[in-house]
Order: structure tokens, then C-alpha cells, then sequence
């Protein structure tokens, strides 16, 4: 995972104005540790994928209510790309009969199965899913990845009004069953800071900060547990809401590769 960068080294080369900034809760928190975590700016990905995300930006208005959401205030859309590199480049399947997500480790739906909202894309935005899946797989380094690689594509809305809070799944601190876990943010509106917050395997906190529009993190899952806030307006009488893009990376078993 070497094309993973620490936060300390961005701190250093890229403009605070335009990137993420970690506050660290834990100062002892050096280079030996941080690798497998970094923060940026979508443009840093390359022309293309940005342009995906971009277009991807007008999908949240019509994803459809996340059925595990009892208050109505999470929206989501779901798919599964399963991609295979020659060493060099990645080809990519979007699976788009298959609705199916366990997180074994997420403590809220512990070993259940659950059945998610298709994401509802016209043929044409399967490619820009899968430009944003390419380049994150190159920034996690997994170009030289001999097995399948399947990615959970989350697209997820979390709407908030005067009297309802917009709550992510779990909410607490967790992890997401996967190898790589990358977060864009893509819009914003009339909300609160929004606070992403960083632990160890112990879960002890190490930093925390805020996502604006088209800034990401990626973490290695196996090393780290993350947590975001709750989304709370700002102006009582409007609705707020933050969309995020979220993939989960994982390379398959030899085992499954043969029966898939």
C-alpha cells in the first residue's frame, strides 16, 4: 500500500485551504504509525475520475430511503465492482443484480445479510462508478494484486431537519469488513460541522477531522476504527444533508474467484 500517504507529509506539501486537516488527539502519533491513512483532494486522483465524481453528484436526489433507516433521514443507492488487474491496468464488472451486504465486523447488523437500494443509474454511469474504482485501487496500491478485488459502491445521503438528526450505520466507532475503506464527500448543504474521527485497534482515539466537498480519506481497515458525527442543521427551517461516496475494497479469495 504504498501509494497511501501519512497526514503528517500532506500537512507539509499541500495548501491547508484545499485539503483536509487532522487534529490530532494523540501527538505521539508518528510516521512508524500512520501508514495505511491518508486525506486529499479528489483533483489529486487525475481529470478523470474527478469528472465522474462530479457527475455522480447528481445521483442523491433520487436514491431511494435506506429500508434499515427507521427515521427516514439516510438515502442510499448500492453496487459491487469486482476488478481484475494484468499488473498494469484494471478491468472492471459492475455486478448489478447483486444487492448483498454483511459486515461481519459492524457491530449494529453483526453477521446479517442485508438487501440494499440499487443504485439508479442510466447504463452510462457505470463507467464513471467504475473510473472512481480504478483510481482508487491504484491509490491503495493494488495494481500488482493477483486476485479479483471486489469494491461495495455506498452512495449515501444523510438528511437532517430542525427536529431529525441524519445518522450513518453504525453510529459509533467500527470497521467495514474490508481491506481499503476510502470516503469521498461530494455535497454539502446547511449543516454543522460534520467530524470524521480516527482510532487505533485499541480504540484510542488519534485525530479527527472535516470532509468539504470532493476531499476523501482512505484508511486499511485491518489497522484502523472510524467514526463519523451526526448531521445537524444549521438554519432551523431548511433541510441539511452531506453525501458521501463510500468504498469498501476488498481482494477474494482464491476459493471464491473459482466459484464466482
Amino acid at each position: 500500500m504504498t501509494s497511501i500517504v501519512n497526514t503528517q507529509s500532506l500537512k507539509v506539501i499541500l495548501q491547508p485551504a484545499s485539503y483536509p486537516i487532522m487534529k490530532f488527539n494523540n501527538s505521539n502519533w508518528h510516521s512508524n504509525d500512520n501508514v495505511g491513512f491518508s486525506l486529499g483532494n479528489a483533483a489529486d486522483l487525475g481529470e478523470k475520475p474527478l469528472a465522474s465524481l462530479f457527475k455522480i453528484r447528481s445521483l442523491y436526489d433520487i436514491l431511494n430511503n435506506d429500508p434499515y433507516c427507521h427515521n427516514g433521514s439516510r438515502f442510499r443507492g448500492y453496487c459491487k465492482v469486482v476488478s481484475c488487474s494484468n499488473g498494469e491496468n484494471f478491468q472492471h464488472q459492475v455486478l448489478q443484480l447483486d444487492q448483498t451486504h454483511c459486515q461481519s465486523d459492524n457491530p449494529e447488523f453483526e453477521n446479517i445479510s442485508r438487501i440494499l437500494p440499487g443504485l439508479p443509474l442510466a447504463a452510462h454511469f457505470y463507467s464513471d462508478i467504475c473510473e472512481v474504482v480504478d483510481a482508487a485501487l491504484f491509490h491503495c496500491g493494488l495494481q500488482n494484486e493477483p486476485r479479483p478485488i471486489q469494491t461495495k459502491v455506498h452512495l449515501q445521503r444523510l438528511s437532517a431537519t430542525s427536529e431529525c438528526v441524519g445518522k450513518a450505520s453504525p453510529a459509533q466507532p467500527h470497521k467495514d469488513n474490508s481491506k481499503f475503506l476510502m470516503v469521498f464527500v461530494l455535497g454539502k448543504s446547511n449543516v454543522a460541522t460534520v467530524k470524521n474521527s480516527l482510532y487505533d485497534n485499541k480504540l484510542r482515539p488519534i485525530g479527527e477531522f472535516e470532509l468539504s466537498p470532493m476531499q476523501y480519506f482512505c484508511l486499511d481497515d485491518r489497522r484502523y476504527y472510524h467514526h463519523v458525527d451526526e448531521v445537524v442543521v444549521q438554519e432551523d427551517n431548511l433541510i441539511g444533508y452531506r453525501d458521501s461516496l463510500i468504498l469498501e475494497i476488498l481482494p477474494l479469495s482464491d476459493t471464491y474467484a473459482q466459484m464466482a
